[in-house]
C-alpha cells in the first residue's frame, strides 16, 4: 500500500498594529503639569506694600481650581520687599 504524504504550507502570523496607542493616550489623560507661580514687586512704593499677597493670592486660587495641575509652590522675584518671604513656597 502506498503512503499519501500530506503537505501542509508554513503557518504565518500577520501582526496588525493597533490604531490607538492605548499607553500613550493613558499618560496623556491622566498627566499632571507642575507649575510654579512667579511674584513679584518691582518698587517700594505704598501702593505695592500688599502686591505680593495679592498676586500669590491669586495664583494660588488659579493653579488650585485646574484638577490637572500640581501647585510646585511660588517663587519671588529679586525687587524691592519691605518683607521678607521666603523663596520658594
Amino acid at each position: 500500500m502506498m503512503q499519501v504524504q500530506t503537505i501542509q504550507p508554513p503557518k504565518t502570523v500577520r501582526v496588525i498594529p493597533s490604531t490607538v496607542q492605548a499607553t500613550e493616550m493613558i499618560r496623556r489623560e491622566h498627566r499632571q503639569l507642575r507649575v510654579a507661580a512667579y511674584c513679584r514687586v518691582s518698587t517700594k512704593q505704598e501702593e505695592q506694600l500688599n502686591s505680593y499677597d495679592v498676586q500669590k493670592m491669586f495664583y494660588t486660587d488659579k493653579i488650585n481650581a485646574e484638577p490637572k495641575v500640581d501647585a510646585g509652590g511660588h517663587l519671588r522675584g529679586q525687587g524691592h520687599y519691605r518683607h521678607q518671604y521666603p523663596q520658594a513656597g
